[in-house]
């Protein structure tokens, strides 16, 4: 993970690049607030980050009112609530110790404990820490909820305002509660399943907005009669190593 300092050069490449940080206004940043990002992250056009110094992967249409880990990864169309946490650190399970101790060289006292023994201590088992979670498309993560790592919440997914959401969602899932369970599916087995296969946030949202998207079932029918004649929405994303050389 990389940090920088934004100056005015930064700000107005994320606004010519349609990268938001506000959901009504321009911009938020102003030179000298600290940005943290990957850069390996990909973040496409029309990406709103309204809170926070972490960016992070981000498809078109998404937004976050919550902090972001650079590590996270979310696709088109999602939308996330405020006061969104996800599980950070992670300890050893299947060692002696869960303890940090035993492994993160960085902490004062474990250096103090070396010094004053004279013995370094190896890390001696293998790193067990899963990735940050993937966020597919079209995912509503509702206000508190906290999220686990090593897992992928499905296109299409609701997760409940303050869930603990420690596995894998499946999409068109809507799940609650602590730990979060399936609570149902959006929609019926068979337009769950043709959503899925219809990919429609391969297409920018003014490409099919006068199409009947409130009746999910029609706005499927429309989108076939149509869809041979709509080119992919494949727009050219920001890389976060552009963000950091500027």
């Amino acid at each position: 993970m990389r940090q920088f300092v934004a100056t005015n050069r930064h700000i107005a490449f994320l606004r010519e690049r349609r990268i938001n940080t506000h959901h009504e206004q321009e911009c938020r940043l102003s030179e000298g607030h600290i940005i943290f990002l990957r850069e390996t992250a990909r973040i496409e056009p029309y990406a709103t980050f309204i809170v926070g110094s972490g960016f992070c992967s981000m498809g078109s249409f998404s937004y976050s009112w919550s902090e972001m880990f650079p590590d996270v990864v979310v696709g088109r169309y999602c939308c996330i609530a405020h006061d969104v946490k996800f599980m950070g650190g992670w300890h050893p399970m299947r060692s002696l110790s869960t303890s940090s101790m035993f492994y993160d060289r960085q902490i004062l006292a474990y250096r103090d404990a070396q010094e004053d023994f004279g013995v370094p201590v190896p890390v001696r088992h293998s790193d067990e820490t899963p990735d940050f979670p993937v966020i597919e498309h079209d995912v509503w993560i509702g206000q508190g909820a906290l999220i686990g790592r090593g897992i992928t919440i499905g296109t299409g997914a609701v997760i409940a305002a303050g869930s603990v959401v420690t596995k894998s969602v499946e999409p068109y899932s809507v799940v609650a509660g602590n730990p979060a369970r399936h609570v149902r599916y959006r929609f019926d087995e068979a337009l769950c399943r043709e959503l899925l296969e219809s990919r429609w946030w391969r297409f920018a949202l003014p490409q099919f907005a006068d199409l009947d998207f409130s009746d999910p079932r029609a706005f499927l029918h429309q989108l076939r009669d149509r869809e041979e004649d709509m080119a992919e929405f494949s727009p050219l994303p920001t890389l976060g190593s552009e963000l950091i050389a500027l």
